[in-house]
């Protein structure tokens, strides 16, 4: 993998090292919404210097483990790991355990 940039954010580098052990060529989706984005581009900025990366944005979801749009479905399935920085958790989401059960890790 190449070298993490030296002013990553701690929680980044763990998220990208000790969570996910994430491993050079894998792909990486960031999904986040309009009220988490700085985070989600946060996410997104170092994952780009390292990884195959994608941010999706959408809008809130209405509550916790509801659907996420079609879109970032489809991406999540096309993804090794997906970290979600969202109002409402997609942990729960019949996408996120379907992409789980394909060998994706979602953080």
């Amino acid at each position: 993998m190449k070298e993490m940039p030296k002013d990553m954010p701690l929680g980044i580098r763990q998220l990208f090292t000790s969570i996910t052990h994430l491993k050079e060529g894998e792909k990486v989706l960031v999904i986040t919404d309009d009220n988490k984005r700085e985070i989600g581009e946060m996410v997104y900025k170092y994952a780009k210097e390292l990884f195959e990366t994608t941010m999706l944005v959408m809008t809130p979801r209405p509550g916790h483990g509801a659907e996420p749009t079609d879109a970032v479905r489809t991406a999540m399935a096309d993804c090794d790991v997906a970290f979600g920085a969202t109002t409402m958790s997609l942990f729960h989401s019949k996408a996120r355990l379907d992409g789980c059960k394909k060998g994706d890790y979602a953080g």
